[in-house]
């Protein structure tokens, strides 16, 4: 069978992207990444993940431990968490996700097509996102793409140990995120459907492959399997229940986070390519075109299912877009004429500025633009950034507020930091630099929601009795709940979380004694505060 990556349609007309251009991008985007890590404070989930890389384990709630241990390998050996040394593994994979796109592209079409989807990869902004915040989808993409070139090259050299190697990169792409299973579901659909490929259905090298991956995910299964699959049911239903049903806004809201994966100058062109017959596309490139068609389509079919019954996020479909930008430069030079490509060089123009215009307002207004003039911004979207830039800033500030009152309760070895809420326990246990801040929440609900991981590797018994400081919002605790909570709370003061001279947030602070992880009477009102 001829090379697919010796194939050059007869019909293309523009002339290719140069290798050194695409370096000198790539580059580039490498140098914004990193200016945008060092500059951006860390993101809540960050601090949280972080939070479990001190307490080293084959599994956790939230999601497979992939996440902590990247983590771990870059901040442990320093012995400090520096932000830039939590986000390395996300610079690194990024960049690694990059060139892997490139490499897929290479090895199944062509150079040009490689290129293309190289410069289409550059400017997808979710992408960017987790090439530079440590989130479970940063690990996630980057082994799905080299489970994917380690596959295919496999398929297409009849390599037994380029499947055995892709069936490990798979068990590591599975303890990353569960949503790695349809990197599986649409490689079969692919090898089913297509006649040339169903030999393999009946060979054990594909089979091999999957049993290689089900052992490399085994540690995050042999923890579910000993903590009642916790895992497991928080993200198949128990984090779906509040407010599942259909509804159009939550449709809406689904198509709407498209767009920060997609940039609104490509959504149209990216999703519109999975859709476009493969009759115009030279013989050889139309099976390899519909697995990377089937490994977007299965990804964003499933969502877009889920995202009418129950919230969703942008992340959550990041899988689908690197496939996509291939499949859109396989139709951008096979087909330079179909509407769908028509002018894409100055959409591609476009995403890149509003990228780099996004990363600046990004660095200048978590910390500079005050609330009053996001709440401003009316609908949704000025709330949102409120509460997200409460989330983002001041940590270190409240921390250092906090001293005089962690002092105060100096003498007693075992004092502890009490907040609800994890994004809060882990910004300050993060800033704290000492022992974990716990999450009131975590044990009041026996962790069985999102957030509340910290009761698996600080059980309950660990932090029973305990006595130490609890900051509390505003107008969220009433002193029936403290009765709950604590055997004795004492009112010190009220502090504030502040930046840039603006006042984010107010907190109650409390001198308490023996922490109560079991109420045991009664059900406690809301411990949240509203943000």
């Amino acid at each position: 069978m001829k090379d697919p990556a010796a194939v050059t349609p007869s019909n293309e007309t523009a002339v290719a992207p140069s290798l050194r251009l695409c370096i000198v991008l790539l580059i580039a985007n490498c140098c914004v990444r990193l200016l945008v890590a060092l500059g951006l404070p860390l993101f809540h989930e960050e601090a949280y993940f972080w939070e479990w890389s001190r307490f080293p384990s084959i599994g956790y709630l939230d999601y497979p431990p992939m996440v902590a241990w990247i983590i771990g390998l870059f901040t442990r050996p320093f012995g400090n968490h520096a932000p830039i040394l939590v986000r390395a593994g996300a610079l690194l994979l990024g960049t690694g996700n990059l060139v892997l796109i490139y490499t897929l592209g290479l090895q199944i079409f062509n150079r040009t097509v490689a290129r293309r989807a190289l410069l289409l990869a550059l400017c997808l902004p979710m992408l960017n996102i987790v090439g530079i915040v440590m989130l479970p989808d940063g690990p996630l993409v980057f082994f799905h793409l080299l489970a994917l070139n380690l596959l295919v090259s496999a398929i297409r050299t009849d390599g037994k140990r380029r499947w055995y190697l892709g069936g490990v990169a798979l068990g590591a792409e599975l303890l990353s995120k569960l949503t790695a299973v349809f990197t599986v579901v649409s490689l079969f659909l692919f090898l089913a459907v297509c006649p040339a490929q169903r030999v393999w259905l009946r060979r054990k090298e594909m089979y091999v492959a999957i049993l290689l991956a089900i052992v490399v995910f085994s540690p995050f299964l042999y923890w579910n399997l000993t903590h009642d699959w916790a895992s497991v049911r928080l993200q198949l239903w128990e984090r779906h229940q509040e407010g599942f049903g259909p509804g159009l806004a939550k449709l809406g809201e689904f198509l709407f986070e498209q767009l920060a994966n997609t940039s609104p100058f490509l959504v149209i062109p990216l999703v519109g390519c999975l859709f476009v017959s493969t009759a115009n596309l030279p013989v050889p490139w139309q099976g390899w075109y519909r697995l990377m068609r089937y490994q977007s389509l299965t990804i964003l079919g499933f969502f877009l299912v889920v995202g009418t019954m129950a919230q969703t996020h942008p992340q959550w479909t990041v899988l689908a877009y690197p496939t996509a930008a291939i499949t859109l430069a396989v139709l951008w030079t096979s087909v330079p004429n179909h509407r769908l490509v028509r002018g894409l060089k100055w959409w591609i123009g476009f995403s890149y500025g509003t990228s780099l215009l996004a990363a600046g307002l990004l660095l200048l207004g978590a910390s500079v633009v005050s609330p009053g003039t996001l709440k401003d911004l009316g609908g949704p979207l000025g709330p949102g950034l409120v509460k997200g830039q409460l989330r983002l800033v001041g940590w270190s500030d409240l921390r250092q507020q906090l001293e005089p009152f962690m002092r105060q309760v100096a003498s007693d070895d075992q004092a502890r930091l009490f907040v609800n809420g994890y994004h809060r326990a882990a910004q300050l246990s993060f800033h704290h630099e000492g022992e974990p801040v716990i999450n009131v929440d975590a044990y009041l609900h026996k962790g069985k929601g999102t957030g509340n991981a910290q009761w698996y590797y600080l059980p309950p018994e660990r932090v029973d009795g305990t006595s130490g400081i609890y900051v509390a919002d505003l107008h969220a605790i009433s002193d029936g709940n403290l009765r709950l909570l604590f055997a004795s709370a004492e009112e010190l003061g009220i502090i504030e979380q502040r930046s840039a001279g603006h006042v984010l947030g107010q907190y109650r602070i409390f001198r308490v004694e023996h922490f109560k992880s079991n109420p045991g009477r009664g059900t406690l009102r809301p411990l949240q505060g509203k943000e």
